[in-house]
């Protein structure tokens, strides 16, 4: 193959890779949205990826985590499909890695608790069993990890109790041993980190009865610790913590811990549940991998596992507390020449002023003075290069950093650095950003979309307001000519009331009324016959709307104060009723309105004979611009 041909080959890969990372992104954000369905369509939409690439691992880990999300769907059915499935793909690669490891425990976790929730307990059993066999054949120094994934994925499925017909309760019928034992330490630990401390003692209880009768002294130990620790914090009557301290200390005389310090053991024990509290769950269950030290192991080892154990949890809660809890910083990371970040920055400003002081001495004529002057600073420049190599006092390194200069060279370089890596990353990434872009202009489009609504809302709501409180309007009769002036009210009942006097608006024998329910439609202006009669031809449309209703309608005239409220209320509360009615929204009513008043001023026949009447909108909008862009002055009268 030619290099030319490799680079193409090489392209390729690296886009369907990002087509790749993009549906795993989208995926795992739906998935954190809760939206299940849209995650599990991304997770299928990367498994018809990955089948054209041999990749059995990758394609193994998708088919486990897509199950997951049919598990918090409730699909059980189909999640334990998949879990099979991703065993028979891990099945096709013979050689054991600890990546594979891992992946074995999780499908065997996630199979034990979803034949938990379908009722099938001796499978759920074998499952455990199987995740148990792989970690005990792994690698010692990977053998703490994977518990702590198993024990972890257990603690996820956080309330067994709370999964359907309470089948938790009598667990004694259906489980035995280790995975009975397990699954007690698991949700006492849940409880405690929880502060349910009565539900942990209830739990740790169970599992120390179980313990004793697999006779694994190991968890014996760590559920009595627990047990006295809680029943401390719950302030009960000492006989039972006297009674569990005197278990304790029987435990640690066996010839199994002759010779261990229990201070060493359970050193800064409550600390460690508080950190753990506080941090990170997870953590806590660290506390487990002391079971491993017990496991397997002679006698002579045990002492120096257990202290290596505990030196090693000592030390990550101190580090969990120092940058969790003290909120402390990390050190510095050094550059390749071993510079801390602001002296790499200080450096390459100067080194850059030097080069720009030597262009200036090169390019330009100057005279004697200014040569000199700017080799005196350039020297100085230099020394200061040779300085920072060389200086370690701490008080004169923090006034370098103080000063104006470094934190200008500083910033410089952050935002270069910056800026570099956008460069790098638009390169590499260019599909995933342009998909980001587009992200980010659909956001900005429904932000600007979501405060229309909310304006429109708003509009609504202040009409809902107005004709609730009611007003007078004059309707305009069907029967008979004539106008008469009444007090109309949206009422809470979603009729529609008048009379003739407002202080009888709430006398069911003095109202008239239509419920919303019999409105058909609203429409605005003069359409119907009633408002197209001679005698209402005075009338201006724009202030003149009706209720359609099944055998007749009712017209209005309003004030130039009231038209928008009435419309845009009645129009909303007719829509709320029957989807299907013909209603004007907010935007139309004043879309129509201005279209209403143009053709009044400019069309409509009340105007001088021999006027030319403008039949075409577009026609009526030259004659608003000729006319200055000024409605004329009608008399008009009602």
């Amino acid at each position: 193959m030619s290099d030319e041909e490799s680079s193409d080959g090489e392209e390729q890969i690296n886009l369907e890779q990002i087509k790749y990372n993009s549906l795993i992104i989208e995926a795992y954000n739906s998935f954190q949205k809760r939206d299940l369905k849209q995650a599990i369509e991304y997770y299928n939409k990367a498994l018809l990826d990955l089948e054209h690439y041999q990749d059995f691992d990758r394609i193994a880990l998708v088919q486990a985590n897509l199950a997951v999300i049919y598990f918090h769907s409730c699909q059980y059915k189909q999640s334990e499909q998949l879990l099979k499935k991703s065993l028979q793909t891990l099945e096709k690669v013979n050689q054991i890695s600890e990546h594979r490891n891992a992946l074995y425990v999780k499908i065997y976790a996630n199979l034990c608790v979803v034949y938990i929730i379908l009722n099938r307990y001796d499978e759920a059993q074998q499952s455990n069993e199987q995740a148990i066999n792989i970690i005990i054949n792994s690698q010692d120094k990977q053998k703490k990890d994977l518990l702590e994934e198993l024990v972890y994925l257990y603690f996820r499925f956080i309330s067994f109790k709370n999964m359907g017909d309470g089948q938790f309760d009598n667990l004694e019928s259906k489980y035995q041993g280790a995975t009975l034992a397990c699954f007690y330490s698991s949700m006492a630990l849940n409880r405690e980190l929880c502060n349910d401390l009565v539900g942990a003692v209830n739990y740790h209880q169970k599992a120390l009865k179980v313990w004793e009768q697999v006779n694994d002294q190991g968890f014996i130990i760590i559920s009595l610790k627990h047990l006295i620790y809680l029943l401390q914090n719950l302030n009960e009557s000492q006989n039972n913590i006297i009674q569990y301290q005197n278990m304790l200390n029987y435990y640690l005389q066996t010839d199994e811990f002759k010779g261990i310090n229990p201070e060493t053991l359970f050193k800064d024990f409550e600390n460690k549940i508080n950190c753990a509290k506080q941090v990170n769950i997870k953590k806590i269950f660290i506390q487990i991998n002391i079971y491993y030290v017990y496991f397997k192991k002679k006698k002579k080892q045990i002492t120096n596992s257990v202290k290596r154990l505990e030196n090693g949890l000592n030390d990550q809660i101190l580090n969990i507390s120092s940058n969790s809890l003290l909120k402390q910083n990390n050190a510095e990371v050094l550059n390749d020449f071993g510079e801390n970040f602001w002296k790499q920055a200080l450096r390459l400003r100067l080194t850059s002023s030097i080069r720009y002081s030597q262009q200036i001495i090169q390019g330009k004529k100057l005279d004697q003075e200014q040569k000199q002057a700017l080799q005196i600073g350039l020297d100085q420049m230099k020394q200061t290069i040779i300085m920072l190599k060389q200086e370690k006092h701490p008080l004169v390194e923090k006034q370098l950093i103080n000063m104006p200069f470094t934190q200008q060279a500083v910033s410089n370089l952050k935002a270069s650095i910056s800026k570099l890596n956008k460069m790098i990353l638009k390169f590499i990434f260019l599909d995933a950003f342009d998909k980001l872009q587009m992200n980010a202009v659909n956001k900005s489009r429904l932000s600007a979309v979501n405060r229309q609504q909310k304006k429109i809302n708003n509009i609504i709501e202040n009409a809902y307001k107005y004709t609730m409180v009611g007003d007078y309007l004059l309707k305009c009769n069907k029967t008979s000519n004539g106008r008469l002036q009444k007090f109309f009210k949206l009422a809470q009942d979603c009729t529609l009331r008048w009379t003739a006097r407002e202080k009888n608006i709430n006398n069911k024998s003095k109202v008239q009324f239509y419920h919303m329910q019999e409105v058909r439609g609203v429409v605005y202006g003069k359409v119907t016959d009633v408002m197209c009669k001679p005698y209402n031809k005075k009338l201006q449309s724009w202030l003149c709307f009706s209720l359609i209703l099944k055998s007749r309608s009712l017209d209005f005239f309003c004030e130039p104060d009231q038209i928008n409220k009435w419309l845009i209320a009645l129009g909303s509360e007719t829509k709320k009723f029957n989807p299907g009615s013909y209603a004007l929204r907010p935007a139309q009513v004043y879309w129509r309105k201005m279209k209403l008043i143009l053709y009044y001023y400019f069309v409509e026949p009340h105007l001088q004979k021999g006027k030319t009447f403008y039949h075409s909108f577009v026609k009526v909008i030259i004659a608003f611009g000729r006319n200055q862009y000024k409605l004329p002055i009608i008399n008009n009268t009602k």
